[in-house]
């Protein structure tokens, strides 16, 4: 919603320069500038709409083998076997602040929302979900990053995972929990 206001106050604020930069012309030199405008409004358009595409696309999958990470302009599959369990924990980062993102390394931040690859205060790697800093799964993986993810529902799903014996009756390759 932020970017439509956004997109509309720059569509709004391209008219405004063109009726300003029409002052004092011939009729027929502000009709010139028509094109400009259009192309310009045509490429502001064609450059928001993936960004709000990529703002809505989140999913996070647990399958048989492994768990899917899918969130804006990022994917990342982990095999559930590559997922330090032992160290995962639901956390606070305003009550655990050397756990929080500092350098975006691959991301985007805008208040309220966070998400690609990070490093965190720690030094840490860490590919980030987050849009909510109070109620945060930190998920450490064996190959070399971490999960930082707003969501309270995965660990409870992965601990469920991990304490089974038994195989899941669903086919391999199906969606088991979806979060997010």
């Amino acid at each position: 919603m932020f970017l439509f206001m956004l997109l509309g106050a720059f569509l709004a604020f391209l008219c405004w320069r063109y009726v300003g930069s029409s002052d004092g012309l011939s009729p027929n030199k502000p009709r010139a500038q028509w094109p400009g405008l259009a192309l310009a409004a045509l490429i502001s358009i064609a450059l928001l709409v993936p960004i709000c595409w990529a703002i809505r696309r989140r999913e996070l999958t647990l399958t048989d083998t492994a768990l899917d990470f899918r969130c804006g302009f990022y994917r990342k599959i982990v095999p559930l076997s590559q997922l330090r369990m032992t160290a995962a924990r639901e956390i606070s980062l305003i009550e655990r602040p050397e756990l929080a993102p500092r350098w975006r390394t691959n991301a985007i931040g805008l208040p309220g929302y966070r998400v690609g690859w990070f490093r965190l205060r720690n030094g840490d790697k860490a590919l980030v979900y987050l849009t909510d800093p109070l109620r945060v799964t930190y998920l450490p993986t064996a190959e070399g990053f971490v999960f930082l993810l707003s969501t309270g529902a995965l660990l409870d799903a992965l601990k469920q995972r991990v304490a089974s014996l038994t195989p899941l009756a669903s086919p391999a390759g199906s969606s088991i929990a979806r979060m997010m």
